[in-house]
């Protein structure tokens, strides 16, 4: 695959059918690439929409002193365009100028040797860890010196905020520090924990946290929130911290869980409203958004507003409760725009090919042309992402709105279906349309199925046989 200026539509639209060998070359020509840029905002424009399928492939990545600079703050990590900070996390793009900043200051000759030792290591994961510390603790250094002086003067303030790029990244950069502070204990914590997502935290787990709090508090009292960030982003519901927090104990364990339970709870909070963020960006981008993706995220956002309720209450903040109340209503009021409204109607456009659309004014019947394959599966979305909406529809506040929805579709698709059927009982089937009929009478059954459950579609498809072939 060619050095290209990619086109970034063609890109997304053709990303999952890249074959794996092609997508892994593309990927490590892109890493190469912005190694070798000094500007570096496109390349990291086309990673940012390859990392979908690099998530799921996983390649093993190649081997660069920026990675490993990343690797102890790289569970924080988010996408965004925003330039509001959200508690818990770290922005992408955070990284580059951060990046820039140590390689101005930092002592080159080291970064250079350090870069070549990770190079030679290859494969040994015990040279890299070592390589890493060196990196880590001479980053540290660097990176708190810059935000040290900054805090003298008004002036070296602004002059640091204007070499990162913002003041967003400035406050990335103290949250970078304190990562880079304690990196041994954030390698430590990785070891022993179970591959992310956890699905349950172990006393063996907890024992470990217990231990890395306990010697990052003496620090500074931001290090042990960091540290608990890191810990919630491994865990697959981040929302069950309160029990692991219970099970912490110690002296003044009381004291100190109350506190790192607030924060927790801040956490969630500030991690569901920026999800709910993302998702009515990503749907304002598209002209016409996947509706079963946009659903399968959304129910993934209403998991974690549920799951936050119980944290949220237990924090005693009633500033946060309404927070989520707040952003459980704009969600809401997101799936009523994006997924409920016009939702029958999209369906049914989508169920009749564009020459049966034709036909209808003139007097014809949609069954007299074949349903369009590509129509169809963008019909079986709209009703997947429907039937999704069911499962956390009453979370919502829009099960009434929902069940409106399929029960219009239910009686448009069996209205569709009689229609079919009186035609063909009265034996007004032209010659060579019979095809055709059951075609267009498979596509009503698959759709019913999904709106209406197995049952009624199969009743349908039984009646429809027998109306087409006596039975058979």
């Amino acid at each position: 695959m060619s050095d290209p200026d990619l086109n970034l539509g063609a890109l997304e639209e053709q990303l999952f059918d890249i074959p794996a060998p092609k997508f892994i070359q593309l990927v490590a020509m892109l890493e190469q690439r912005l190694e070798r840029t000094t500007d570096p905002l496109s390349v990291l424009m086309i990673l940012s929409k390859v990392r979908p399928r690099l998530v799921m492939l996983r390649p093993p990545r190649r081997a660069s002193l920026k990675r490993l600079f990343c690797r102890p703050f790289e569970d924080l990590l988010y996408s965004t365009k925003s330039k509001e900070n959200v508690l818990g996390k770290l922005p992408r793009s955070a990284i580059e100028p951060i990046w820039r900043l140590l390689n101005q200051d930092g002592d080159r000759e080291l970064l250079s040797e350090l870069s070549r030792e990770l190079t030679s290591a290859g494969a040994d994961a015990n040279q890299a860890s070592a390589t890493g510390i060196s990196l880590w603790h001479h980053a540290a250094e660097v990176l708190r010196a810059a935000i040290e002086y900054s805090k003298s003067n008004k002036t070296a303030m602004r002059e640091l905020i204007q070499r990162v790029r913002g003041e967003h990244i400035y406050l990335a950069l103290q949250d970078v520090a304190e990562m880079l502070e304690m990196a041994e204990d954030v390698e430590t914590l990785h070891a022993v924990l179970p591959p992310k997502p956890i699905h349950d935290v172990d006393r063996a787990s907890i024992d470990v946290l217990k231990g890395a709090l306990e010697r990052v508090g003496t620090a500074s009292t931001r290090k042990p929130e960091l540290l608990l960030f890191v810990f919630m982003a491994r865990m697959e519901k981040p929302w069950e911290i309160s029990e692991v927090l219970e099970k912490l104990g110690g002296p003044d364990g009381g004291k100190v869980n109350s506190q790192i339970s607030k924060l927790a709870a801040a956490a969630l909070v500030a991690n569901t409203e920026e999800q709910l963020t993302s998702l009515r960006e990503g749907s304002a981008e598209e002209t016409e958004p996947d509706p079963e993706a946009l659903a399968r995220q959304v129910a993934s956002c209403v998991r974690g507003l549920e799951g936050a309720k119980g944290v949220v209450k237990n924090s005693g903040n009633a500033g946060l409760d309404k927070q989520l109340e707040r952003a459980r209503r704009s969600l809401g009021e997101m799936v009523r725009i994006n997924l409920l409204e016009g939702a029958e109607r999209r369906i049914l456009d989508h169920v009749m090919s564009r020459d049966a659309k034709k036909l209808i004014p003139g007097g014809g019947n949609f069954w007299e042309k074949r349903p369009d394959e590509d129509q169809l599966g963008l019909a079986e979305k709209h009703a997947i992402a429907l039937r999704l909406c069911a499962q956390f529809a009453q979370e919502l506040g829009l099960a009434g709105a929902v069940e409106l929805k399929l029960e219009q579709l239910r009686d448009s698709m069996e209205e569709r279906a009689n229609a079919l059927l009186e035609h063909v009982r009265k034996g007004s089937l032209a010659a060579g349309q019979r095809a055709t009929a059951e075609a267009n009478l498979y596509c009503t059954v698959r759709l019913l199925e999904l709106v209406a459950g197995a049952d009624r579609a199969d009743h349908l498809r039984r009646e429809g046989l027998d109306a087409l072939y006596g039975g058979a």
